[in-house]
């Protein structure tokens, strides 16, 4: 009995081998490149029972790389985009209790609940916003910005913006945490 799975074993590795020798090796392209899906940030909900994931798929033509989030349950079942299908997400993050997810959408932060609905962008800063992290009791998000550094409020990071923009320089920006409300008062 024993010699005979080792048979099967055996007659199994060895098919399998050569229909692996008989595919046609050829060099990746570019297009083989592009079209590769990343998935990324797996983050599972306070209960377990869910996670959020990234998945970041290119856009040749428009020359540029889209990250959308998608809710799955963790044990398996389909999955859906969160917050809806047109919005380009990420790093998205669930609130301590799991009713709110906190995430990044054109640069800024926003909050919206767990089916998508009532979303509520929380800045509009020059500098962007990234890396959420929500307090543990869930009345506050620290988050990172980008921010020049002789500047002491969003204003003075607008004007300096705009001035580098027009000049068509690149000016030193340091990434400076803050904290922020999380549109609950």
């Amino acid at each position: 009995m024993k010699a005979c799975k080792i048979l099967t074993a055996a007659s199994f590795i060895a098919l399998a081998s050569s229909s692996i020798d008989a595919q046609v090796k050829r060099p990746i392209t570019f297009e083989d490149f592009v079209a590769v899906r990343g998935v990324s940030d797996p983050q599972l909900s306070p209960d377990g029972r869910l996670v959020l994931y990234g998945v970041r798929t290119a856009d040749v033509d428009a020359n540029r790389r889209t990250t959308r989030t998608f809710i799955q349950p963790f044990s398996g079942g389909v999955a859906r985009q969160f917050p809806n299908d047109s919005l380009s997400v990420a790093e998205a993050r669930w609130s301590p209790d799991g009713r709110r997810i906190s995430y990044i959408a054109g640069g800024q932060l926003w909050i919206a609940d767990v089916d998508g609905g009532n979303g509520k962008q929380l800045t509009s800063l020059t500098g962007g916003a990234s890396g959420p992290v929500w307090a543990p009791t869930g009345d506050r998000i620290a988050f990172v910005s980008s921010v020049y550094p002789e500047c002491r409020d969003e204003a003075c990071n607008a004007r300096r913006e705009g001035a580098r923009s027009e000049q068509g320089q690149s000016a030193r920006r340091d990434r400076a945490a803050v904290p922020a409300l999380d549109g609950m008062g």
